[in-house]
């Protein structure tokens, strides 16, 4: 079988969201009509417009020329003044965004997953790891930034915890779908 026809046998990620959406966190449309200012850790600048409840422009900058995308997106309001914002970026090659914004802090974590090639996908865990490999074939960026206001030392940063370490979770998607 080739490696097409192995990839066939998948679903997408679409497809697997069906009937995902019975107990799915509203999005909000707070953020609508806004413009935000990433101002990253590393010195990389970026501008997200928020267009309308679907639809927001991103433009990134970062020692060259600057990258401007339109994205669907999704965002929720877990928490008062806490959003968490999610896009796919479509353009050579194809990164997923997550945003968490937190605007009483003024301070955002974005995590960057480069989404793999086929090739990529179709490698088997067991030569990932005898190949010292990472084990996921998504590699993941975490980045801290401010928001509308210059990165400094003394700028706050969402910190790790192992506040969940020992914690068991089920995630109900519907009726019918629990993990």
């Amino acid at each position: 079988m080739s490696t097409k026809d192995k990839t066939q046998e998948y679903i997408s990620v679409g497809e697997l969201s069906v009937g995902f959406s019975e107990n799915i966190v509203q999005p909000t449309d707070a953020l609508v009509g806004k413009e935000i200012k990433l101002y990253y850790e590393s010195g990389k600048k970026a501008t997200i417009a928020f267009k309308d409840v679907e639809a927001l422009s991103w433009e990134t900058e970062e020692k060259g020329p600057k990258e401007r995308f339109v994205c669907f997106y999704t965002a929720i309001m877990p928490r008062k003044n806490i959003y968490f914002v999610d896009f796919i970026v479509s353009y050579g090659d194809s990164r997923s965004v997550s945003i968490i914004l937190d605007m009483t802090q003024k301070i955002a974590t974005v995590i960057t997953g480069i989404l793999p090639t086929a090739e990529a996908v179709m490698t088997p865990l067991i030569v990932r790891a005898e190949k010292r490999l990472p084990l996921t074939s998504v590699p993941a960026i975490f980045e801290h930034a401010s928001v509308d206001r210059t990165f400094t030392k003394g700028t706050a940063r969402h910190q790790k915890t192992t506040d969940l370490i020992g914690e068991r979770f089920q995630w109900v998607y519907s009726s019918k779908d629990a993990y």
